[in-house]
């Protein structure tokens, strides 16, 4: 069973009432209303799977009252109560005629008559039955509530004199449906006050329940969350029939300040306490302010930042604002000139990933933007409702593919990770395929052309034009009998040899951002360079005595007594990282690191980018069948390992 801990922190400060799109006129949703869908969509990630066991706790951070809520647990008390409450004192029938019959007690109470309270309380725009069983359970034992109650109610019901049937009078309006404006006034404030004190009741609950926990938080399974909810909602909908949002029931008590460093805190000890070590533990910050609950005189990112380490947590970061930003779906690796001081703070406590993690691959796949440093922050700006669903969907995904990838037999297998990918690393087809056959030495001959392109196509291939099987000494050592030892132009061979491999290859020159995109999506690229042969000399002494370092312009540059010839060269990009590009030579597994090497950027070799691709038009319908057929065998695996 793989388990996965999530906890997600809730901004339920003053600016989270403020409008979702101000910008576009044409949506007055706020940002509190957010919630609820990321919580259905984070909890709902775990539906009908038989290998994962997912726990969510949820902080509301921003009270009036109190500065934090257990979220996930005033849910559950809320729904708990109101069972307890219905079931246990056997009012199977408490709708509209229990309502209404504790509306003629009130008026009793004060010596009124009933003036046409009908025994179904009737009005066009509610009261729903769900309204009238929430007010029963209220108004039932609750002195200070009945009273406020009755001060709410039309003149007409509280008349000592009977009017006959001139006014036709029932609680909520005119049985004729020519229902008033101060009628309507009159729903909407019983409903407020009942809605009210039965959120008190809940958080006064839930304060209690936590104070006798250690101030633990409740953890609660994934599935049981969502019927929790779900079922609560069933009860609880607002006068107009509209949809029910959970955060309405807490609304008197919400829109204070941002405690985000005091909620953040409270995580790291309940995951401390709560969670086994090795759970996988993702904490989502739903947020669109800057915190303010510190002095901010220490480094109070680092802490938060090294807790997350010390205990294994993923945290992701969401940022919601009303403001334009510059580009939607986009990471970050650095700070941004537009950046608030809240969303700041965000970007940097969020952790960060490089392009070879399952998480950023999938949001590659799906065309969202990743720096070409090759990493990024768990960070996101949002400000429409479309990329914050789609934002959680694929992280849903990506934390599902991290649950196969840890779990599923064979690991090794390069394909296990292409499972709910569909696609691969070079790095990791170069770390399990070509370092099993060791880096190739081409000697004194000039053949690096022929390595490098015979590892770009053997790299290329295997991965999506199943059922062939390629051989990399095969496809060199035919380019070296048809070119020979001397060295030959790269683009004649791909001219002449790609299309036999249905490969094609498209120039980047001296590009560097589009070489590290094009790794960045799985695509292999030549790299060709030039060295005079002071810079040869360096460049080989370099990587001599420093294996693993990275080489930089000054020292490529240095002054040297060499006066011996230069080379052109070519080998293979590998692998991208914010502060080098990684290569594979063809100089054999004892030079350099295992036969690779590092460059600080492309000015170091002056080197020209070709990209390697594959174009699945060109396959024959054969090919297409059977990436197709293995794909939906990688698919029906990972369906067969994940869900039911």
């Amino acid at each position: 069973m793989y388990k996965i801990d999530i906890g997600i922190l809730f901004d339920v400060s003053f600016s989270m009432k403020e409008p979702y799109n101000s910008f576009n006129f044409k949506y007055s949703q706020s940002k509190a209303d957010e919630i609820i869908n990321i919580l259905n969509r984070i909890a709902s990630r775990g539906k009908n799977s038989k290998n994962e066991q997912i726990r969510i706790f949820s902080i509301l951070f921003g009270g009036c009252h109190e500065l934090i809520y257990d979220f996930c647990s005033l849910i559950e008390i809320a729904n708990q109560t109101f069972n307890h409450d219905l079931k246990s004192n056997d009012h199977d029938k408490a709708k509209y005629y229990g309502f209404g019959q504790k509306i003629e007690e009130i008026l009793s109470e004060h010596g009124k008559k009933k003036l046409y309270l009908s025994k179904y309380l009737y009005c066009d725009s509610g009261p729903t039955e769900k309204l009238c069983e929430m007010g029963y359970y209220l108004l039932k034992d609750d002195k200070s509530l009945r009273e406020r109650v009755y001060n709410k109610l039309p003149y007409e019901c509280k008349s000592t004199i009977s009017n006959g049937e001139v006014y036709i009078v029932t609680f909520f309006g005119f049985y004729k449906k020519d229902i008033n404006n101060s009628t309507e006034r009159v729903i909407n404030d019983i409903y407020d006050i009942c809605i009210s004190e039965y959120a008190n009741k809940i958080i006064e609950k839930e304060k209690i329940q936590r104070k006798s926990n250690g101030n633990q938080l409740r953890f609660i399974n994934g599935n049981d969350l969502i019927n929790i909810k779900n079922n609560l909602e069933k009860k609880l909908v607002s006068p107009k029939n509209k949809s029910f949002n959970l955060i309405d029931l807490f609304e008197k008590f919400i829109y204070g300040n941002t405690p985000l460093y005091t909620a953040l805190n409270m995580s790291f000890d309940n995951f401390k306490k709560q969670s086994d070590y090795n759970n996988n533990k993702f904490l989502f910050i739903i947020s669109d302010g800057e915190l303010n609950d510190i002095t901010k005189n220490f480094d109070y990112i680092g802490e938060i930042r090294k807790k997350a380490e010390e205990n294994k947590i993923t945290i992701i970061s969401i940022f919601l604002t009303s403001k334009q930003i510059p580009k939607d779906r986009t990471f970050y690796d650095e700070v941004q000139s537009h950046f608030t001081n809240g969303s700041k703070d965000l970007f940097l406590m969020s952790s960060t990933l490089n392009y070879e993690n399952p998480v950023i691959k999938f949001f590659i796949k799906k065309e969202w933007n990743i720096p070409t440093s090759g990493e990024c922050k768990l960070f996101i700006e949002i400000n429409n409702s479309q990329n914050l669903n789609e934002f959680i969907d694929i992280m849903n995904e990506a934390i599902s593919e991290l649950n196969y990838k840890n779990n599923v037999e064979n690991i090794d297998n390069p394909n296990s990770l292409m499972s709910l990918l569909a696609s691969t690393s070079i790095n990791y087809y170069v770390n399990s395929d070509i370092n099993k056959n060791e880096a190739k030495d081409q000697g004194d001959k000039k053949t690096c052309y022929a390595n490098s392109i015979a590892a770009t196509i053997y790299l290329d291939s295997p991965r999506f034009i199943y059922g062939r099987e390629l051989d990399f000494n095969i496809i060199k050592n035919k380019m070296i009998n048809k070119y020979g030892y001397n060295g030959s132009h790269i683009y004649k061979i791909l001219d002449e040899n790609l299309s036999d491999y249905k490969l094609k290859y498209r120039p980047l020159y001296d590009d560097e951002k589009e070489a590290r995109l094009a790794i960045m999506k799985t695509r292999p690229c030549l790299a060709v360079f030039q060295l005079s042969g002071k810079q040869y000399y360096n460049f080989k002494k370099f990587f001599e005595e420093n294996p693993k370092g990275i080489l930089t312009k000054d020292i490529i540059n240095k002054q040297n007594d060499y006066n011996g010839e230069g080379i052109t060269h070519s080998v293979v990009l590998t692998h991208i990282s914010k502060n080098y590009l990684k290569f594979l030579n063809s100089w054999g597994k004892n030079w350099g690191d295992n036969g690779y090497f590092k460059v600080e950027n492309q000015s170091v070799l002056n080197a020209e980018f070709i990209e390697i691709y594959w174009d699945f038009n060109d396959l024959s319908q054969q090919e297409k069948d059977n990436y197709n057929n293995y794909m939906k065998k990688l698919k029906n695996d990972a369906d067969n390992y994940l869900f039911k």
